[in-house]
């Protein structure tokens, strides 16, 4: 498998997911991102989508509740 550098270009859907406590207070926060990159150099785009664990620094006031 060849480590490819992936541009943020491919990069798509970039969402938050923050889980709240009774408290209103965040409790966990996960980003998802959906990466698009070429199976081949300038061939058709393959997506995978994956969940980071977030820093609370990203985790604002505009979330999806849970």
């Amino acid at each position: 498998m060849r480590r490819m550098k992936i541009h943020s270009r491919y990069f798509q859907k970039q969402y938050l997911i923050v889980h709240t406590n009774g408290a209103n207070q965040i409790s966990s926060c996960y980003v998802v991102v959906t990466i698009s990159y070429p199976v081949i150099s300038k061939g058709p785009l393959n997506s995978i989508e994956t969940v980071f664990k977030a820093p609370f620094a990203l985790c604002g006031r505009k979330f999806l509740h849970l």
